[in-house]
């Protein structure tokens, strides 16, 4: 149903939420953990090579979170088409809803009219000859 459709789309939305802030939070940390640790003071080599971590950490990230818009690009293209193939049924049953509520006050009335003519032609007297 429409619901379950809706409810698996938000959880799969809140998991890659999730997994990008995992991401971001390994990517900062290993940020940090390699520049506290990695670094000697005055060795070019070892502050080339933390460039590097971050550039590559940077690069990851990157690709994640592209991969991520990606996903998401993808889902709401999916959605978009579902919407628009289930737009004309959905009319379609609106119709027939309205069809529906009319028909039932046509039933109402066509009723209050039958014990109308129930009560007026009960009063009525016709002689035997007729």
């Amino acid at each position: 149903t429409a619901e379950t459709l809706v409810r698996l789309l938000q959880q799969r939305m809140r998991d890659l939420e999730a997994e990008t802030c995992r991401r971001l939070i390994s990517w900062e940390d290993e940020k940090f953990y390699s520049a506290l640790g990695g670094r000697s003071e005055g060795n070019a080599t070892d502050e080339g090579n933390d460039n590097t971590v971050d550039a590559m950490s940077l690069n990851d990230l990157f690709k994640t979170l592209q991969r991520l818009d990606d996903e998401l690009e993808k889902m709401e293209s999916w959605i978009q088409d579902r919407a628009a193939t289930i737009k004309p049924i959905t009319d379609e049953c609106h119709g027939i809803e309205e069809e529906n509520r009319m028909l039932e006050q046509q039933w109402i009335s066509y009723e209050a009219l039958g014990n109308e003519l129930k009560r007026l032609l009960g009063g009525l007297v016709l002689p035997q000859s007729l």
